[in-house]
């Protein structure tokens, strides 16, 4: 008998022999590195375009790579003898109970197909989900991988990017606008304090300022006891944007300070008037 037809093992109807498992040991070896050489592709592309391999074709990878699997195994399957329209009408029963006991499971699934086919997040986004601001990290079937700004990692269901409201803060443009507020005595020259706020705007390296993305200053309001002005600045530092907000923060303090002007706080002033004796009168006047 030739060796090559000897059974390794037997499952009632099906066996597979020494050839049929060489075979499909090849076709695992073979799916691997067409695989390997895909994931190589697309990494000297992202090279050669200079952008990020996670954030432009690592979901395209992850798709191609589930369907493959999945085609590959299919065909396995049919090739040692098993009839897979069998096994699914056999099996029918215990799919629907399975998706009632998984429906959730199922739900994240087909939500992270979603995910990978729009394209709409993608690894390296930074999103605000569920009024938590997080990087995408990792994008899987079924989860997500995230860091908040404590650089916490959260595991997320895929689902919960399809069917609740997502901010996508880099979803057309990495560099997004944001503003700090300010307010200002009633005492200050306000053309000067523009002319500051654009000056620190300028000085700062994380803020981006060209024909596309300018920074502005808008006189914003009339406060109880200050002037309110609003700088609108873009970084593509999105994910730590908190920190250039603070940078902005001392940079406003050190140059009011230096040009004289007060950033006033709530105080109550307390004036008291002497009154003729005997009178019943006002004798304390509070102003805020």
């Amino acid at each position: 008998m030739d060796i090559l037809d000897y059974t390794l093992f037997k499952i009632k109807t099906i066996q597979v022999n020494v050839r049929e498992a060489i075979v499909i040991a090849s076709a695992f070896i073979l799916i691997f590195l067409l695989l390997y050489g895909l994931k190589f592709v697309f990494r000297s592309k992202a090279r050669r375009k200079k952008v990020d391999y996670s954030a432009n074709y690592q979901s395209i990878f992850l798709l191609v790579s589930y369907v493959a699997w999945i085609f590959f195994m299919s065909i396995i399957l049919s090739y040692i003898g098993l009839d897979l329209s069998l096994l699914i009408a056999s099996s029918a029963a215990l799919f629907v109970g399975i998706g009632l006991g998984l429906q959730q499971t199922f739900n994240d699934f087909v939500s992270g197909i979603i995910i990978l086919l729009e394209g709409t997040i993608k690894v390296g986004d930074v999103v605000e989900i569920d009024n938590t601001v997080v990087q995408v990290v990792e994008i899987k079937l079924r989860t997500s991988r995230v860091v908040n700004r404590g650089d916490i990692t959260v595991i997320v269901p895929n689902h919960k990017f399809i069917s609740d409201s997502v901010i996508n803060w880099t979803y057309n443009d990495k560099k997004a606008r944001f503003s700090v507020t300010v307010g200002v005595d009633y005492s200050s020259d306000v053309r000067l304090v523009e002319k500051i706020l654009y000056e620190i705007a300028d000085l700062h390296d994380s803020l981006i300022a060209d024909e596309v993305h300018k920074h502005y200053v808008r006189f914003t309001d009339f406060g109880d006891s200050y002037f309110v002005f609003e700088l609108f600045f873009h970084t593509d530092n999105t994910f730590r944007v908190e920190r250039t907000k603070s940078d902005l923060r001392f940079m406003m303090l050190e140059a009011f300070q230096k040009n004289g002007i007060k950033i006033p706080f709530p105080q109550r002033d307390i004036h008291v008037y002497k009154t003729d004796a005997g009178k019943n009168d006002d004798s304390f006047k509070t102003n805020n």
